[in-house]
């Protein structure tokens, strides 16, 4: 007789193995607050990436990594940017109309 998962010896199931949900890599999602700002301005990966200072070359590619969480702003400078960029430039943009 052939045994299956659910089936023992002592007739108990085998429990099975549940992944764990990924989580944000970053604390506070800083990678999901900075996707959302980007695209509600309309804005690529690309150029966000050359205004803060990327080589054109590379600049999505290092950005990217921001939104996926793979990596983080290490300069408080750069988080300054990305809020002239994204918060401050949107509200000077909405007082232009």
């Amino acid at each position: 007789m052939l045994l299956t998962r659910r089936d023992s010896v002592m007739g108990e199931t085998t429990p099975r193995r549940t992944r764990r949900p990924k989580q944000p890599r970053i604390p506070g999602d800083f990678a999901a607050l900075v996707r959302g700002l980007r695209e509600s301005r309309g804005m690529t990966q690309q150029e966000m990436g050359e205004l803060l200072g990327f080589p054109a070359k590379d600049a999505q590619s290092n950005y990217g990594k921001w939104e996926r969480g793979d990596n983080k702003p290490n300069d408080i400078s750069v988080l300054r940017q990305i809020e002239d960029v994204l918060i401050v430039g949107h509200s000077e943009d909405s007082r232009c109309m």
